[in-house]
């Protein structure tokens, strides 16, 4: 299988608060379940949709401020063996300082 990534992913645990940009938008808090220097992936606990807009602020562990980001929902699929409804998301940063996700990627690791 070919990878066709643009960056590795790095398997963390974030807290991400998320929130869609449409009238009757959806927000939440999160945890991620992988994150790059170009997209994470996180659960959201209502259904989204392949190409919406998301505000993020992804927390690090510990000490540290929160990085800003908008992405696009990518892909989303509900979550199997789950007691209550959720979806797994990818989402691609749009618009993010890269400073400061690489400085968060570090940390992580």
């Amino acid at each position: 299988m070919i990878d066709r990534r643009k960056s590795p992913r790095f398997d963390c645990a974030l807290e991400v608060k998320y929130s869609t940009r449409s009238p009757c938008g959806i927000q939440g808090l999160t945890m991620s379940r992988n994150i790059s220097r170009h997209g994470i992936r996180i659960i959201i606990s209502r259904f989204i949709r392949k190409g919406d807009a998301l505000d993020l602020d992804i927390s690090p562990r510990g000490n540290g401020s929160s990085v800003r980001a908008v992405g696009r929902v990518v892909w989303a699929k509900p979550m199997e063996r789950s007691l209550v409804p959720a979806f797994d998301a990818g989402i691609e940063f749009t618009r993010i300082d890269q400073t400061a996700i690489n400085k968060l990627i570090q940390n992580v690791y």
